[in-house]
C-alpha cells in the first residue's frame, strides 16, 4: 500500500487530460496551481489530442506509458466514462495515487454512476494503487508546491499549523481563499470528494502523527469507505493529543438529500454524530463561520493559554457598546463579573471620575487616547482574580483612523506589536475584537497587516462579539473535555 507520504509529497505528477485550452478549466486548476505554487518536481502532461504543445515549458505527451517507472500522483481530468481504463493503467504501472478529480459518479445517485464507480473499487482492489475521491481537487501542502488553483491573485504560502480535509472541493477552496483574512495558514490539506478509497479516516490518522500540525479540521457528509464505529475509535484517541474540529454537512433531512447529490454520501443523524463526536472530545460546529473561527482561535492561542474562561473582562469604549457586549456573551452563558474592589481603585486612580466606567465593562473614555493608560487597564484586569480572559473591542476602521490621524503611517502595526508586548507578560488570554464598521479601502490595507501580527504575537482576533462567543464556548468545552480526559 503507497504510504500517503507520497500523496503528500510527491517527486513526481501527472495531469491526465492537461490542455492548453481555456475552455478546458478542469486541468486548468492543477497546470495553474503547480506554476504558481511552485512545485519543484517532475511533472507529465497527457493528453493524446495535443501532443507537443507546450504548458509551463514542457511538452504534451500521449500516454502515461510514455514514462518510464511509477508516478507518485496522477490527477484524472478526462471523462467519467474513461476513468476505469485509465485506472487500469495506473494500477498495472504501479503509479502510487489517483486524484480523480472527474465527477459523474454515485452522487448522480443513478445506478449507471454507481455502477462505474463500484468498478473503481474493483480495478484497485488488491493492488498498491489507490484513489483519492472521485469528484475532488486531493492534496495540498504548501511546503511543497502541491495544490490548485482556489482563484487569488497570489497563493498563500506561509507557515501554519492546521491540516485540513474536506469532503467538499469547494469548502476546501474557501479555507484556502479566506486564509490570509482570516490569519488562518495550513501545514497540510485534502479534498477528497466520494471517499471510495482514501478516507476521512487515513486523513485524520495521516494529519495526527504529523509533527508541524496542531489543530485538525474536517469538513465531512460522512465517513466514505471508513466504518463509523473506526473513525470515532481513532478520534478519541487522537483528541486529548490535538484538537479536532468537525463541521458535519447533511444537519437536516433536506440537507443530507443534498449531500447525497453533493459526494453521494449517507449523512446519517446529526444528532448522533453530535453525540459521538462530543464523546470522543472533537469540537462540532454547523456552519462555515463556526469552522473558520474555532480553527481561528484554537491555531493561534496559544496552548499555555487554553483553559476555561467564563469569567470575561471587557475593554470596551462607549456606553451602548459595552451594554451590547454585556448582553451579547451573558446570552451564550458567559460572566460579566464586577472587578474586585482593589482593582477598580487601582484603575480609577489613572482616569478621570467623569464619562468612565471601571466596574467591568470598563470604559476608559477620552483617556483611553492614553497609551500608558490603556496598557495600564488591560494589566490590572488581567491581574483581577475575577477574571478569566480580557476583551479589547477596538474597531479596525478606528485603528484606520489612528493611522491616518494620529500617530500617521505604522500605527496599526505597532498596536499591534505593543498588544504581543503585553501579552507576553500576562498568564491570561487576550484577545482582539475589531468589528468592520467602514470597510474602505484604507481600512482593508491596515486589517490584513494588523491581523497578521496579533496571530505572529499569539493575540486571536474577532470581528463579531457573537462569532467570538460562539468560539468560546468551543474552546471551553474543549478543555472541559481535556481535564476530564486526564482524570
Amino acid at each position: 500500500m503507497a504510504s500517503l507520504d507520497d500523496l503528500f509529497y510527491p517527486k513526481s505528477l501527472a495531469i491526465v487530460g492537461a490542455s492548453t485550452s481555456p475552455l478546458n478549466f478542469g486541468s486548468g486548476f492543477f497546470t495553474i496551481a503547480m506554476e504558481e505554487l511552485g512545485y519543484e518536481g517532475k511533472v507529465y502532461y497527457i493528453n493524446p489530442k495535443h501532443v507537443g504543445e507546450l504548458i509551463n515549458g514542457e511538452k504534451i505527451i500521449g500516454s502515461l506509458d510514455e514514462v518510464e517507472g511509477p508516478i507518485d500522483v496522477v490527477y484524472s481530468c478526462i471523462r467519467a466514462s474513461l476513468v476505469p481504463e485509465l485506472v487500469r493503467q495506473c494500477v498495472r504501472r504501479g503509479d502510487k495515487f489517483i486524484i480523480v478529480f472527474t465527477s459523474g459518479f454515485s452522487e448522480l445517485l443513478t445506478n449507471e454512476a454507481i455502477a462505474l464507480e463500484n468498478e473503481l473499487r474493483s480495478i484497485i482492489r488488491g493492488s498498491s494503487t489507490r484513489i483519492v475521491g472521485p469528484n475532488c481537487l486531493g492534496p495540498y501542502n504548501p511546503s511543497m508546491g502541491v495544490g490548485w488553483n482556489t482563484g487569488i491573485s497570489e497563493p498563500i504560502l506561509k507557515k501554519g499549523n492546521v491540516a485540513f480535509a474536506s469532503q467538499s472541493g469547494g469548502h476546501a477552496s474557501t479555507l484556502l481563499r479566506i486564509a490570509a483574512g482570516r490569519a488562518i495558514y495550513f501545514t497540510l490539506g485534502l479534498s477528497f470528494g466520494n471517499q471510495i478509497d482514501l478516507n476521512s479516516l487515513d486523513a485524520l490518522e495521516y494529519f495526527a502523527q504529523n509533527q508541524d500540525t496542531e489543530v485538525i479540521a474536517l469538513y465531512m457528509e460522512d465517513t466514505g469507505s471508513a466504518k463509523g464505529s473506526d473513525f470515532f475509535k481513532a478520534l478519541k484517541k487522537i483528541t486529548p493529543k490535538k484538537p479536532v474540529i468537525i463541521w458535519k454537512g447533511g444537519q437536516t433531512e433536506s440537507g443530507a438529500r443534498a449531500a447525497a447529490s453533493h459526494t453521494g454520501a449517507m449523512s446519517g443523524s446529526f444528532n448522533m454524530w453530535r453525540s459521538m463526536t462530543k464523546q470522543a472530545g472533537s469540537m462540532i460546529v454547523r456552519n462555515g463561520d463556526e469552522f473558520w473561527d474555532a480553527i481561528h482561535l484554537l491555531a493561534t492561542l496559544p496552548k499555555n493559554k487554553w483553559r476555561i474562561c467564563k469569567n470575561l473582562g471587557l475593554l470596551i469604549p462607549g456606553g451602548g457598546h459595552s451594554v451590547e457586549g454585556t448582553d451579547a456573551f451573558t446570552q451564550f452563558g458567559f460572566n460579566v463579573p464586577v472587578l474586585t474592589r482593589e482593582t477598580q481603585d487601582k484603575i480609577a486612580n489613572i482616569l478621570p471620575s467623569v464619562n468612565t466606567s471601571v466596574k467591568n465593562p470598563i470604559d476608559l473614555g477620552a483617556s483611553g487616547m492614553l497609551e500608558t493608560v490603556f496598557f495600564k487597564t488591560l494589566k490590572f484586569m488581567a491581574e483581577d482574580p475575577n477574571v478569566d480572559l480580557v476583551i479589547n473591542f477596538q474597531p479596525i476602521d478606528w485603528i484606520a483612523m489612528g493611522e491616518a490621524q494620529f500617530v500617521g503611517v505604522g500605527y496599526s502595526r505597532y498596536a499591534a506589536r505593543s498588544y504581543g508586548r503585553l501579552v507576553k507578560k500576562l498568564e491570561k488570554p487576550f484577545i482582539q475584537l475589531s468589528p468592520i464598521f467602514n470597510f474602505d479601502k484604507k481600512t482593508a490595507q491596515v486589517f490584513s497587516t494588523f491581523i497578521e501580527i496579533l496571530r505572529q504575537k499569539g493575540i486571536p482576533h474577532f470581528t463579531s462579539m457573537r462569532r467570538l462567543a460562539v468560539a468560546l464556548s468551543h474552546l471551553n468545552e474543549y478543555v472541559q473535555f481535556l481535564k476530564h480526559d486526564k482524570k
